[in-house]
């Protein structure tokens, strides 16, 4: 286990860079609004009628981009470094430390699973029959670590879908319960072409699962006409932390079990709910199943970072301002700084926690974060949501701002995309008058499931809006770097947000959440 501590003298001199006034940074020379070549540059001038203005936006970027943070990469010292200095603007504006011991931080561990350790067991209370680790089962990569010993319950495909009027846990109660289940679907749902519905994958069925309760789960291969086999899963590294122990079993150990249960084999069982159609979920009464899952890892300590800007009324309710802070680090020798993914992102934060501390009146709570771990998998955002600092069912929405940096308007291949529109209520025509006010055209996607920290907070039922420009060629390379950011353009996006979340902190009503059940369209911007 790795603890990356701070670098005390370099945390104290960038948390008080600029501390007063931002003014009095030096101005980093960037691009034009407008320009077609990403390198040409131009005076850095204040632009009448913005709070958030380019040569701040420059300043911040000048220091998260620099090379002396080594590319920000989750677990190394310069990511510690851009935390204290994100915490140090954060001060500067007022912001309360709302995180571990009265501090900005929240730490969270990230968990390198590597594999499935010896004293993984399963056993079934009041049976001499012994079953083998990878050769009766074995534990998946999203699996939590720990023990369960409780009764079962079969439920089918471990499916509810309201469209098809279709639920596994309609008739059985499986809180505290160890679940066993079928993979994939039904087979008459599966089209033609072969492909599953969303109700198939592993995150589906271990998300229902944990909704109704379950303690642990069992997944068993179905039945296969055209394979016949019955092959275990081997174990893929993982740094997700699961929330419970999921195993995956073979039908032997599964009819074992069911047998325990005085219910049919697994076989017959899976030809019944394909045939019908209709759940067939059952306990298999007196059985109490045992399970052991131990785990080779290792990891290191990641922080996020955030602040409370209080409503100046009395208000239980949240607007958060969000955006990744971490990068890739060094590699071969390289240093990937990561100008736009995301010191652009983050320092649009920094500016608006700075506007919105000036403001005499706000009607809700302001959380300003800071997510590490974004770039292995929206690992900060993801404990954040496991486990909030305010509650999410007072969470009105969730503002994020990744890779904002490259915004040229007299080109199609870096125009502004605004995702989660479908989310809330009355989220388009917000995010449209203050787009039009700014003569800022954009792609509008209705979506939030997609790759960045917002997608953490709608799986978690918070409306969310993310603002982005677009993949471009040096997208994760080490040419993300501070002289190809369109300064003026970042800060037009930032002053965008900033407004959106003004209506949405002060409107009377909070936007209602609208669940959007597709995956988000990725903007590919100048890719060739």
């Amino acid at each position: 286990m790795r603890r990356n501590e701070f670098v005390s003298p370099v945390y104290f001199l960038l948390a008080t860079t600029c501390f007063t006034s931002l003014s009095s940074c030096t101005p980093w020379p960037g691009p034009q609004f407008q320009s077609t070549d990403a390198q040409q540059t131009t005076t850095l001038r204040n632009i009448p009628g913005l709070h958030i203005q380019p040569r701040d936006m420059m300043a911040h970027i000048q220091i998260l981009a620099s090379d002396g943070l080594e590319g920000r990469g989750t677990g190394e010292r310069g990511i510690d470094i851009a935390a204290g200095y994100i915490a140090g603007r954060f001060a500067a504006s007022g912001l309360m430390p709302v995180g571990d011991d009265h501090t900005y931080f929240q730490a969270f561990m990230i968990n390198n699973t590597t594999d499935v350790a010896p004293g993984t067991t399963v056993s079934l209370q009041g049976s001499s029959e012994t079953f083998e680790l990878h050769e009766d089962f074995t534990a998946l990569s999203m699996t939590a670590a720990g023990s369960f010993d409780s009764g079962g319950v079969f439920v089918g495909y471990g499916i509810t879908d309201s469209d098809r009027q279709y639920d596994d846990y309609a008739d059985v109660d499986v809180d505290g319960q160890v679940v066993l289940m079928l993979r994939r679907e039904p087979t008459s749902w599966t089209s033609e072409s072969g492909s599953y519905s969303r109700h198939a994958t592993f995150r589906r069925k271990i998300s229902n699962a944990i909704k109704h309760g379950a303690s642990a789960i069992l997944i068993v291969n179905q039945r296969s006409e055209l394979l016949g086999s019955d092959d275990l899963m081997s174990f893929q590294r993982s740094r997700i932390n699961g929330k419970i122990p999921i195993l995956q079993i073979k039908r032997t150990l599964a009819d074992t079990l069911l047998a325990a249960g005085s219910l049919d084999n697994i076989n017959n069982l899976q030809a019944r709910i394909d045939k019908d159609g209709a759940p067939i979920s059952s306990t298999l009464d007196g059985v109490t199943i045992r399970g052991q899952i131990e785990l080779v890892q290792d990891g290191i300590e990641a922080r996020n970072v955030i602040g409370l800007l209080p409503a100046t009324s009395d208000s239980d309710e949240y607007l958060v301002i969000g955006a990744h802070y971490d990068h890739l680090g060094k590699k071969h020798g390289q240093i990937y700084n990561g100008a736009d993914d995301n010191a652009s992102g983050t320092a649009a934060v920094i500016e608006m926690a700075r506007v919105f501390s000036q403001q005499r009146e706000r009607r809700r709570n302001l959380v300003f974060m800071a997510f590490s771990g974004e770039e292995l998998g929206l690992l900060g955002s993801a404990h954040y949501v496991y486990q909030p600092i305010f509650p999410l069912d007072h969470t009105i929405a969730m503002i994020n701002l990744d890779m904002i940096g490259r915004l040229d308007q007299s080109s199609e291949m870096n125009k502004l995309a605004v995702h989660g529109l479908g989310t809330g209520e009355n989220f388009e025509g917000i995010v449209d008058r203050h787009a039009a006010r700014l003569s800022i055209d954009y792609i509008k996607e209705p979506s939030a499931l997609g790759p960045s920290d917002h997608a953490s907070f709608y799986r978690g039922g918070v409306p969310a809006l993310f603002f982005f420009t677009g993949i471009h060629d040096d997208y994760h390379q080490p040419g993300d770097d501070i002289e190809k950011i369109h300064t003026t353009g970042a800060a037009f996006i930032a002053e965008m947000a900033y407004r959106t979340a003004d209506d949405l902190l002060n409107e009377k009503e909070a936007p209602h959440f609208v669940e959007v059940n597709q995956r988000a369209r990725i903007f590919r911007g100048a890719i060739r």
